[in-house]
């Protein structure tokens, strides 16, 4: 579960990285609309990362109840199978 952990972390981390590199290369802002869209398909998967996160933290430390770690977990897999079919 900590590579589990890790692995959400760095995704975090990578996802907001893109999304500062893609704001410093599109300085004049040509393509609002573009740029827009792009940092929401970002801004949904740093979302669907820290929910994994809290996902292994529950199985590492315990630190909520089985519950709401189920209702993440079924929240998770729905953005991953969104973010799926956004890309057929």
């Amino acid at each position: 579960m900590k590579f589990y952990l890790l692995q959400n972390i760095f995704g975090i981390f990578n996802n907001i990285c893109c999304i500062v590199v893609l704001i410093i290369n599109n300085g004049d802002l040509k393509d609002i609309k573009k740029l827009v869209r792009v940092i929401k398909v970002y801004s949904f998967d740093i979302i669907r990362c820290i929910f994994d996160c809290l996902i292994a933290l529950y199985y590492w430390k315990k630190i909520f109840s089985a519950k709401i770690a189920g209702i993440i977990g079924v929240i998770s897999s729905i953005m991953a199978i969104i973010q799926t079919l956004e890309k057929i």
